[in-house]
C-alpha cells in the first residue's frame, strides 16, 4: 500500500513541478495555476481513496470465505463523492444460504444501488430545493454527476416530492420478478464520408405472444447513442432508469443480453446483482461456424456446451487444429472462434440455465429480434 500511495505522490510532484514551470515561464496564470494543481491534486486523492478501498476489499477475503462466502467474480462499482466520481473494484460473493453479496459494499454501508454518498446527497438536496435539477448539476461539477435522473432519485428517496415542479418519476415504482437489458452496437454513416460507433440498449420485463407471428415487448424502454468515448455514462442512464420504475429489491432477477463486447458486460458490473448473458445469435452463429470447419454436427456441439462437456469440446478443437487438414484461413477462424466460446463460455451456460426446457436448444431470444420489437 505504502508503495503505491508513494507512486501516486511521485506523480502529483511531476505533474505540480510541470505546472508550475509553465506559470514561472509565463505560459499561465495565476487562475490557470490554481485549477491546474486543484485538478491533479484532486485526481491524485480519488486514486489514493480507490487504492484504500480495494485493499480494504482484500483484507476482507479471508474473513469473508470463514462465514462460507466464495469468490463469485470482481465487479467495479462507482461511486459519486466530494472528489467526484470514484470507481473501484470489490469481490463479488456466493453463500450457499444467503446468496450474492459484496462485502466491501457492506463494510461501507453502501446499499446495491446507491451512486452518492451522504454527503454528496446532503449537498444536492440543498442545492436542488434552491435550483432545478440541470441547474444542480451544473453547479456542482465536483460531483461529476451524470444527468437529471440522478438529481431526481435523491430527492425521491428522501421524500422531498416536487421542490421545483421537475419530478417526473413515478410514485408507485412497478414490482416485477425479472428485468432485461439487451444491448447492441452499430455504425452510423457519416455525412459526407466516415461512420460513428452507436449503442443502443433496450430494458424491457419480458415478451408476450402479439399475433400468431409475432411477439412484443411489455413496457420497454430505449437508450441510445453515440457514448464511444463514456459508456459508463449510458450505463448510469440505465440505472438511473431502472431505480426510478422499479422498486429493484423486489426483483430476484436482471438479466443484461449481448454479443459479449467489453462495454455490453460492463453494464452487469454498473447494475448490481444483474447476470450477463451471451444472447442465442451470437453463440449459435458461432456453433454453426465451429460445425462447418470441425463436421461435427451443430446439434452435437449445442449438446455438449448444454452439458457442460467443456473438456470434450475443447479437446475436439485442439485436434482439429493439430491435424491441419483445413486450410490456414479455416484454422485461424477456428482459433477465433475457440476463444470466443471459451471467454463466453459461462454466459452461454447461463443461457441455457435460464430456460432449459428444451434440450439441445439455446432458449434466450437474439437481440437482434428484440430490436425487431423495438418499434412495434
Amino acid at each position: 500500500m505504502n508503495k503505491i500511495i508513494q507512486e501516486i505522490l511521485n506523480d502529483v510532484v511531476k505533474k505540480s513541478g510541470n505546472s508550475f514551470t509553465k506559470f514561472v515561464e509565463g505560459s499561465s496564470n495565476l487562475d490557470e495555476l490554481i485549477f491546474e494543481e486543484k485538478t491533479i491534486f484532486k485526481q491524485s486523492a480519488k486514486k489514493v481513496v480507490q487504492s484504500e478501498l480495494e485493499l480494504v476489499d482484500k483484507m476482507l477475503i479471508k474473513q469473508s470465505q470463514r462465514k462460507g462466502w466464495q469468490i463469485h467474480d470482481v465487479r467495479e462499482r462507482h461511486i459519486n463523492t466530494e472528489l467526484g466520481e470514484i470507481v473501484y473494484r470489490r469481490h463479488y460473493y456466493n453463500h450457499t444460504k444467503l446468496g450474492y453479496a459484496y462485502m466491501l459494499d457492506r463494510f461501507l454501508s453502501l446499499n446495491p444501488y446507491q451512486r452518492l454518498t451522504i454527503q454528496t446527497q446532503a449537498d444536492v438536496i440543498s442545492r436542488a430545493s434552491k435550483v432545478s435539477y440541470q441547474e444542480t448539476i451544473n453547479t456542482l461539477p465536483e460531483l461529476e454527476l451524470y444527468s437529471k435522473s440522478t438529481v431526481m432519485r435523491v430527492i425521491r428517496r428522501y421524500n422531498h416530492f416536487d421542490l421545483v415542479g421537475e419530478d417526473q418519476a413515478p410514485r408507485d415504482p412497478r414490482s416485477v420478478k425479472s428485468l432485461f437489458i439487451e444491448a447492441d452496437e452499430g455504425h452510423l454513416k457519416m455525412q459526407p464520408k466516415g461512420t460513428r460507433f452507436s449503442h443502443l440498449i433496450v430494458v424491457h420485463e419480458g415478451w408476450y405472444q402479439k399475433d400468431k407471428s409475432h411477439k412484443a415487448l411489455i413496457n420497454k424502454h430505449v437508450f441510445g447513442g453515440d457514448y464511444t468515448h463514456d459508456v459508463n455514462h449510458l450505463w448510469n442512464q440505465v440505472l438511473d432508469y431502472l431505480d426510478l420504475h422499479y422498486d429493484l429489491d423486489m426483483v430476484k432477477n436482471i438479466y443484461v443480453s449481448g454479443d459479449g463486447a467489453a462495454w455490453i458486460k460492463q453494464g452487469a458490473d454498473t447494475i448490481p446483482h444483474s447476470q450477463f448473458i451471451l444472447d442465442n445469435f451470437h453463440a449459435m452463429q458461432a456453433l454453426h461456424n465451429i460445425s462447418l470447419i470441425t463436421k461435427v454436427p451443430v446439434g452435437k456441439l449445442t449438446e455438449w456446451v448444454n452439458e457442460n462437456k467443456r473438456r470434450l469440446f475443447f479437446d475436439l478443437i485442439k485436434e482439429r487444429l493439430d491435424e491441419k487438414i483445413n486450410t490456414n484461413t479455416e484454422l485461424t477462424r477456428l482459433e477465433q472462434l475457440s476463444k470466443y466460446i471459451r471467454n463466453n463460455w459461462s454466459f452461454i451456460r447461463a443461457n441455457y440455465k435460464f430456460n432449459p426446457n428444451k434440450p439441445g436448444i439455446f432458449q434466450w431470444q437474439s437481440v437482434d429480434d428484440v430490436f425487431l420489437m423495438v418499434v412495434d
